[in-house]
């Protein structure tokens, strides 16, 4: 058989023939009893089978979606049919399937025939009827929680109505967890998880793992220390960052928290070949110490910080490089001032005309990476504009009172900068 019609029919021990027995329907039996299917027994044969189902009215009631599936439904309307027009779709709904019009045509009798199937041939939803499994779930919360972080989405978004609204179309077995659920136990689960395969990652490094570690202040004033590892290929991968608000930051409590790394580390597994920490002194300090008491594992100062001081030694000692950036900070300070916003539209005009975009220009900050040079580089882009700009509001030569009728210019500091 092409179709295992044996779930509907209950086979008989009677015998049809020397190689087949009767059969009866069970959706007839549900309906009207077993005497009564008896009374229409059939041999278990495929055709049989198949012209039974199809004229039995309490398998079609019962099956619905799999009687369409196996025979085409064929509504007749006639001339006092509300469908008029042959071109008109027509959708008809059950549970777990839907159905659409994919053929008509006018018989001699001027009655519309419509050919309904189903459209799971064409549109996949192979959850949509059915609820999620148990292993299904739990992969359905990992990636919520993975598409929530990478996104950078609220907690708050499962509750959404429109998103319920979404997911329920998709698929109205899925079930959305509250933010609780899926800030806590999901997001746990989650974590241990991520933790797990890090640990294994870093167990399995052909050579060995360098750690570095830092401490940064953040916008609530709070000193972290931040932890990572880098593994031999160059992989970085984040451990941790703890509060250390209320400690000391002396060559001896870095000491005391890097052997709690370390001690922490070798119950992971995990083998360290190198540790790279901050060039502040007492970390510097620290290392000195470190080195002859853990001699297998080579102790770096940060290289980022080392070049940085080299180049902030280079702009002390030249002092075009100096002068240079004094004006470009200057000039960058002043079309960020949200009191200068009547050049700073103009100069965006100016940018939109010349290169076909906007070139929002960065201001330098003493403790974030790369700052001055970002600054740099926003203004080099935005010379042309910047000179357009002093052309069209060049300061008079000679200063005097400003009348309330006067055009605005620059300031001459500015103007001469740019």
């Amino acid at each position: 058989m092409s179709f295992n019609y044996k779930p509907f029919v209950e086979i008989l021990p009677e015998k049809a023939d020397a190689w087949r027995n009767y059969c009866i329907c069970i959706a007839c039996k549900d309906a009207n009893g077993r005497d009564n299917a008896l009374l229409k027994k059939f041999p278990y044969k495929t055709e049989r089978i198949q012209t039974h189902l199809k004229k039995c009215q309490h398998f079609k009631n019962k099956y619905f979606e799999i009687y369409v599936e196996l025979f085409e439904v064929e509504t007749i309307s006639g001339e006092n049919n509300d469908i008029n027009n042959p071109n008109k779709r027509l959708r008809r709904e059950s549970t777990g399937s839907v159905f659409s019009t994919i053929s008509r045509s006018n018989s001699s009798t001027n009655s519309t025939k419509i050919t309904i199937s189903p459209l799971d041939s064409f549109v996949a939803r192979p959850l949509a009827t059915r609820s999620l499994s148990k292993n299904e779930e739990t992969m359905f919360e990992r990636l919520l929680i993975q598409a929530t972080v990478s996104a950078g989405f609220s907690l708050q978004w499962v509750e959404n109505k429109e998103i319920q609204e979404l997911f329920y179309f998709l698929n109205p077995a899925l079930k959305l967890p509250g933010r609780k659920a899926l800030g806590g136990r999901i997001l746990d689960d989650e974590s241990k998880i991520l933790e797990n395969e890090m640990t294994q990652k870093l167990k399995d490094d052909p050579v060995r793992i360098t750690l570095s570690f830092d401490g940064w202040t953040n916008i609530l004033n709070q000193n972290i220390l931040d932890s990572i590892f880098i593994t031999s290929e160059g992989k970085v991968i984040i451990w941790k960052a703890i509060d250390i608000s209320g400690d000391f930051e002396r060559w001896k409590e870095v000491v005391k928290k890097t052997e709690a790394m370390f001690e922490e580390i070798d119950k992971m597994g995990v083998k360290l070949i190198a540790v790279v920490t901050d060039s502040a002194s007492s970390y510097a300090a620290a290392r000195r110490r470190l080195r002859f008491k853990y001699v297998h594992i080579t102790f770096l100062p940060c290289f980022a910080h080392q070049m940085n001081l080299c180049v902030g030694e280079i702009f002390k000692e030249s002092d075009r490089f100096k002068q240079a950036s004094i004006k470009a900070i200057k000039i960058a300070l002043y079309f960020k001032s949200p009191n200068n916003k009547y050049f700073i539209g103009h100069l965006r005009t100016l940018q939109k005309e010349s290169y076909g975009k906007y070139i929002q220009i960065a201001i330098g900050n003493d403790t974030r990476w790369n700052s001055h040079y970002e600054c740099f580089c926003t203004l080099i882009k935005s010379k042309g504009a910047l000179r357009t700009l002093g052309s069209k509001f060049e300061p008079p030569e000679q200063s005097t009172s400003r009348q309330p009728n006067d055009p605005l210019y620059l300031p001459a500091n500015i103007f001469h900068f740019a």
